[in-house]
């Protein structure tokens, strides 16, 4: 109600302002268009009352299935199968008493067709996930349902529905298809029967089990445990896998020259806790050098005193597999005796280190530690404060660039065995210092960060992919070449480092020979007829389908060489991605990476999304303070 004050003059007498009452109408609105057969109908239409009357409400076309409330105007009920495709033309008023307003509507009862949504607040950023939803799916325009899965990818925390319907008492099964990097994720519910209304189901996500490992936090503890007999075999692989006359491709430089020997010789590893308890303990694990320029020669000479010279561990970068089989021959470097058997010789090159080949260890098949199967140890050359990779990897990880994690670890080196170790009876430990514990890119790191394992190269040396040589589908693929030496092999394979055999080593007319084995080969002795062979996009997962892989890379390559639009770019190539990563290259003063020398980097062929992802990689030359560039 309203009060209007009208006044006048003149007439005489003294009269005032005449108030004049005005009511006006209350409002109403909203409307339902929709219910499913077994949902309940909760309907009260939003109302308003300028002057704060006293409203009720009155309605006519109501279902005989529903119930209407005249104080509050609540339309609730339930429709059953026999109300199903009944309309129900709907009239709802409110009035104040004097005046009054109405809302009309028409209300259709549907199929009993429900949804599911999946609702999620512990997903770390940067992350998505798949979730999968399999039933009989049902629309309101079909008569009978579909079997049939849905996926549903989860790019952020919130709350995110299935498109397919299923009807009342339909059965239903959800699954986490694909987990967020490194993330394990479980649902409230994995399956069921769907009622009479839209149900919501949680997941929840955790850290995943390698988390722990690499925890920057604490310093981890690791011992490695070599028998005296295996250091020696270790230290003539490097002195043998000398390849100073050239790799595969004729190319000889201070890269190709140095011993790169990729043979696994075997010790056992111990993650202790930091009192130096063990932890968890695998015996017969891989381990080797890895490194290009920053490989070391392993072993440390230095004199005592009094012209006694004696030698121990070198620092030098390794990686540790934890499911090495040895199912190749680690005795391809041996020096041989005359029967053509491994033996001790006397002498350079040999030095009476006698190789053998392992007995296989099938069962180490599939073996983890902590879900990773390999693990890099970098002794930190270009990095005195110890600081620098680890924090440039904590800084991409933490911004959702594809990087391994890295962790600080003390190594405890272990000698065992028999006898003396460079005239120190054994066993002998070395404290080999605080190393960078580098989280492997490979198959498993696919896995656990994409959520599918696809074609993985690691490129270096200056490939910039704008190679005409590399696109080039005509190129000789080395896999299927018979000779080990040729400048047209095709410089996207699958690398090559060390022969399978002697014979293939040194050949068949030369390896059951001493005089011709036991030479300094390739080093001032006689020449091998095998070559490394070390292609600048070198493929590390998927190996067995290298012609595939090779055959995608090219034509990735010929299109960028095409100068694509932007648009066009974007629907090969992870450009918001490869923006980031490189922004966070430039800024940590990454000089030896792809912006400067087309080094030290990862392309991914996601098969979740059909396109290149260009992934970081080596970052223990950043944060610096000056760049020499006297020798670029």
């Amino acid at each position: 109600m309203s009060l209007l004050v009208i006044s006048s003059c003149g007439g005489g007498g003294g009269g005032g302002p005449i108030p004049v009452m005005q009511n006006w109408a209350p409002t109403i609105s909203g409307s339902v268009s929709t219910i499913r057969v077994g949902e309940a109908l909760n309907f009260t239409p939003s109302s308003n009352d300028a002057e704060g009357d006293d409203l009720a409400f009155s309605i006519t076309g109501m279902p005989a299935w529903a119930t209407f409330d005249t104080a509050s105007g609540l339309l609730s009920g339930t429709a059953t199968m026999a109300d199903l495709d009944s309309i129900s033309a709907i009239t709802i008023s409110v009035s104040d008493g004097e005046l009054s307003s109405a809302i009309s509507f028409d209300l259709t009862v549907t199929k009993p067709i429900f949804f599911i949504s999946i609702g999620i607040n512990s997903m770390d950023a940067y992350r998505n996930m798949d979730v999968a939803l399999t039933g009989c799916f049902m629309s309101q325009s079909n008569a009978d349902c579909s079997d049939d899965d849905e996926l549903l990818t989860i790019a952020e925390n919130g709350l995110f529905a299935f498109e397919g319907g299923l009807e009342t008492g339909a059965a239903y099964a959800l699954k986490v298809d694909r987990d967020p990097g490194r993330q394990e994720c479980a649902l409230d519910i994995e399956e069921g029967v769907v009622g009479s209304s839209d149900k919501t189901i949680a997941v929840a996500c955790e850290a995943d089990a390698s988390a722990p490992l690499f925890a920057i936090d604490k310093m981890h503890k690791i011992r490695v445990s070599m028998n005296v007999d295996e250091w020696h075999r270790f230290v003539l692989d490097t002195e043998r896998a000398r390849y100073s006359t050239g790799d595969a491709n004729g190319d000889i430089s201070e890269w190709t020259s140095w011993s790169h020997s990729e043979i696994y010789r075997q010790v056992d590893f111990e993650y202790l806790d930091a009192n130096g308890a063990v932890i968890e303990k695998f015996e017969k694990v891989g381990f080797k050098m890895k490194g290009n320029t920053s490989r070391q020669w392993p072993e440390y000479w230095y004199e005592e005193g009094d012209d006694n010279w004696t030698a121990k561990p070198k620092r030098f970068s390794f990686g540790i597999k934890f499911d090495e089989e040895f199912d190749e021959d680690e005795g391809v470097y041996a020096c041989i005796d005359a029967t053509g058997e491994p033996a001790a010789v006397d002498g350079a090159p040999c030095y009476s280190r006698i190789g053998i080949d392992h007995a296989e260890v099938p069962e180490n098949d599939k073996r983890e530690f902590m879900t990773v199967d390999k693990l890099s140890f970098r002794f930190n050359r270009d990095d005195p404060s110890y600081q620098r990779e680890l924090l440039a990897h904590d800084i991409l990880n933490s911004n959702g660039i594809p990087a391994s994690r890295v962790a600080h670890a003390n190594v405890e080196f272990h000698i065992s065995g028999d006898g003396n170790f460079y005239g120190k009876s054994l066993p002998q430990t070395y404290n080999m210092g605080v190393y960078q514990m580098v989280e492997q890119i490979d198959k498993p790191f696919l896995k656990r960060y994409f959520g599918k394992n696809g074609y993985l190269f690691k490129i270096g040396g200056n490939a910039d992919l704008a190679g005409a040589a590399e696109a080039d589908i005509n190129c000789l693929a080395y896999e299927d070449a018979a000779s080990f030496i040729d400048p047209n092999f095709c410089q996207i394979g699958v690398e090559k480092p060390d022969p399978e055999s002697r014979e293939e080593w040194l050949g068949t007319a030369n390896y059951l020979n001493p005089q011709f084995v036991n030479s300094d080969i390739n080093d001032g002795g006689e020449d091998s007829q095998f070559r490394p062979y070390k292609p600048d996009y070198d493929l590390k997962s998927k190996k067995s389908s290298i012609a595939t892989g090779r055959a995608l890379l090219q034509e990735f390559m010929r299109f960028v060489q095409s100068y694509p639009s932007a648009s066009m770019l974007a629907e090969q190539f992870d450009v918001p991605g490869f923006i980031k990563a490189q922004a966070a290259e430039i800024a940590l003063g990454a000089v030896d990476h792809y912006v400067r020398v087309a080094n030290n980097y990862y392309l991914y062929f996601n098969p979740l999304t059909d396109q290149w992802v260009y992934m970081v990689n080596d970052f223990d030359f950043v944060f610096r303070d000056s760049h020499d560039i006297t020798n670029a």
